[in-house]
């Protein structure tokens, strides 16, 4: 069976029920700084799962100061509007170079429900009270070939680096999530 087979089995079995959390990569996010944007963060209460309230709700921290995904971030220019996920549109006023990265400086304007035209930004308030490194794994294929042959040299298609390591800067109410949780 290829992995994208795989993957949407798991996708139809999980995705309808897997409550959402969110972390951001600490090696490459990207300051994103809401000049009207709650001096001191507050927390909101927020869906765990955008389609099954069953799932239940949790407390989102909002702030003045954001961190989000470079790669998200980087096509962002001074002047555009963007998505804030879960949050509203944010018209960007300012960016400025800080050595291979840079940050955002921009304005909140929740009044704005037009969340179709615009660049979605995945989030999360940069406030180390209410955040918690993790440590992400990520696994790449096993094998490095789609079907594997009976003639196939097993060495010659083994991925032995397919793990990689990184560490994450998550929402901190996943502390509390019991051993073996989903999310």
């Amino acid at each position: 069976m290829e992995w994208d087979k795989i993957w949407a089995v798991n996708k139809k079995i999980l995705d309808p029920v897997v409550p959402r959390y969110t972390c951001i990569n600490k090696a490459t996010a990207v300051k994103l700084t809401v000049s009207n944007g709650p001096e001191i963060p507050e927390a909101r209460s927020q869906a765990l799962h955008p389609k099954n309230t069953e799932a239940g709700h949790k407390a989102v921290m909002y702030g003045r100061n954001l961190l989000i995904e470079r790669e998200d971030a980087k096509s962002v220019e001074v002047g555009q509007k963007v998505t804030l996920m879960n949050w509203g549109n944010i018209t960007i006023t300012d960016r400025k170079d800080v050595g291979d990265s840079y940050e955002l400086i921009g304005t909140m304007d929740e009044s704005d429900k037009d969340f179709k035209s615009f660049t979605k930004l995945t989030w999360i308030c940069n406030d180390p009270a209410t955040t918690i490194e993790i440590k992400m794994m990520e696994f790449d294929h096993l094998i490095n070939k789609a079907k594997v042959e009976e003639d196939d040299d097993n060495e010659a298609i083994f991925n032995r680096n397919s793990r990689f390591e990184d560490v994450g800067i998550a929402e901190g109410i996943i502390k509390s999530l019991p051993k073996g949780s989903y999310f």
